[in-house]
């Protein structure tokens, strides 16, 4: 029987600080904090924004310039991400001065240029054909190639660490400690009340629970609906699984260049995505935008990059994986009819790919079905809740008289410095009619993204797989480039291929 709530009426928002307690340190929480003095010094190493953004400038020109050509389309690319980091820089400050009008005009400007930007970059993602194909050739050696990246990684891990305040990872953790101790999802709970730690893939929530558990071993609070006091557990669990991820991520990422071409493409790949700004962290000081700190994002990047990785060879596992990455940021679900597609053009694997994304897809739907909350009095049924927890709290409008949290009408980004633009694609949040150009356009591309991917190479395959990614993130509320780490290895890894991954059966070679 479906679990109901006991409070029907009271109004649903984030609990209210004056209740809440702060946890008592677990045993991994103290080790870290008996070491200040060297947490200061690691802190002092972690790149800030200005950092974040010249390592990844003195990498691109190190590892994504071609020895053999002095300007090629990978050049351009890896170029194209920089002009959006830069843009993004300090994003968090400027789209805060709302009551400025010289700045939130500058503001609008900015978040535009961005906005055409990456527009420009979808297009040219899925239209680019290199007939002629030359071997990228990075300036350093494989030996000197594998510390760079090496070293990223750690600063990657470092950054998430001492990352202050990323929204996602904080509502996450809150979600998923509410989850251990009531064994319910936290969509429908009365306490969280559909705010922003309910607006996250039920996978992200289930990946927390194992460094909860090793971190406070006792949960720290009573399994009751509406407790009077609350001790909210610290940051370690979601640093600590984000650092995980990032690990699986990284040597994902390594894996994915040798299949694009030999162990020193790997080796680059890796260095290239993990000294990306929109990685390691940029759009503000210390609480970033967009980096590894964040969760939301770490997470389906990771599971992306090995869905990808398995899909020639072991369908049933990149399945496995792009039904986790779906559980997790739910875009994810677009690109599957380009892979289908793909993987059907090769004459095998299409069966076990499908099979197996659909069994664990129904499984967490099953999960979010059984375990979500509902309301007592029966007026919403736990899709519902669920749609309403997660789409909802993305897109309707903030409503504190009813203390209802909504990201719909949020000033920040493209669509809330241009609120008329976003009326007329996207709909008025809370509005009644609804407005369907938006939702069109995503059918648009995917459509296209699916026929492009007919016939063309597992490079060609990544690319147009790319642009559908960053399409739909430019539909978000927050369209600002903030979540390019889901689209950077689908885009950069195949301006990398090599002539040999990237021939194709028809007379002209395709590649990304």
């Amino acid at each position: 029987m479906m679990p109901q709530s006991t409070v029907a009426d009271r109004p649903l928002a984030m609990p209210g600080w004056d209740v809440t307690s702060e946890a008592p340190l677990g045993l991994w929480e103290t080790l870290r904090r008996s070491g200040d003095f060297l947490a200061r010094h690691l802190q002092e190493l972690v790149p800030g924004q200005t950092a974040a953004f010249w390592l990844g400038l003195i990498t691109m020109i190190v590892v994504g310039f071609d020895t053999k050509r002095l300007v090629t389309r990978r050049i351009v690319f890896l170029t194209l991400q920089f002009i959006p980091a830069l843009l993004v820089f300090d994003l968090d400050r400027q789209g805060s001065q709302f009551h400025d009008v010289v700045a939130w005009s500058r503001f609008g400007h900015l978040t535009l240029l961005l906005m055409l930007i990456q527009v420009v970059t979808v297009l040219w993602a899925l239209s680019i054909r290199i007939r002629k194909q030359v071997d990228h050739e990075p300036v350093i050696g494989r030996p000197l190639l594998r510390l760079v990246a090496l070293l990223f990684l750690l600063l990657s891990c470092g950054a998430a660490i001492e990352s202050q305040g990323a929204d996602s990872s904080i509502y996450t953790n809150w979600g998923a400690q509410r989850l251990r101790e009531r064994g319910l999802l936290p969509y429908g709970d009365p306490w969280l009340r559909q705010g922003t730690a309910t607006a996250y893939g039920p996978a992200i929530y289930l990946m927390l629970i194992p460094a909860q558990v090793l971190t406070y071993p006792e949960a720290l609070n009573p399994p009751v609906d509406l407790p009077e006091s609350y001790a909210f557990s610290r940051g370690l669990p979601v640093r600590a699984t984000i650092c995980v991820l990032l690990i699986i991520g990284f040597f994902g990422l390594v894996a994915l260049g040798r299949k694009l071409g030999d162990r020193r493409t790997g080796w680059a790949l890796a260095a290239l995505v993990f000294s990306s700004p929109f990685v390691l962290g940029i759009g503000g000081p210390g609480s970033t935008v967009a980096g590894a700190g964040n969760i939301s994002d770490t997470a389906p990047f990771v599971f992306l990059v090995l869905a990808f990785l398995w899909l020639e060879r072991r369908p049933a596992l990149a399945g496995l994986s792009l039904a986790q990455a779906t559980a997790a940021g739910f875009f994810p679900l677009l690109i599957v009819p380009p892979m289908l597609i793909w993987l059907k053009g090769r004459g095998n694997g299409v069966l076990r790919f499908l099979t197996a994304y659909a069994v664990l897809g129904a499984a967490y739907l099953a999960w979010v079905l059984m375990f979500t909350e509902t309301p007592q009095d029966g007026s919403k049924s736990a899709l519902t809740v669920f749609m309403d927890c997660t789409f909802g709290v993305q897109t309707r409008a903030n409503d504190p008289a009813n203390q209802l949290v909504g990201y719909g009408d949020s000033p920040f980004g493209f669509w809330g410095s241009h609120p008329d633009w976003r009326d007329a694609f996207l709909g008025r949040p809370g509005a009644a009619e609804t407005v369907w150009w938006g939702h069109l356009t995503l059918l648009v591309l995917v459509a296209f993204a699916t026929l492009r991917a007919r016939g063309r190479s597992f490079a060609g395959l990544l690319m147009v797989c790319g642009a559908v990614v960053l399409g739909f993130q430019l539909l978000r509320t927050h369209a600002s480039g903030t979540h390019l780490m889901w689209a950077i290895p689908l885009l950069i890894g195949p301006l990398l291929a090599r002539r040999a991954s990237v021939a194709v059966t028809d007379a002209a070679t395709t590649t990304a």
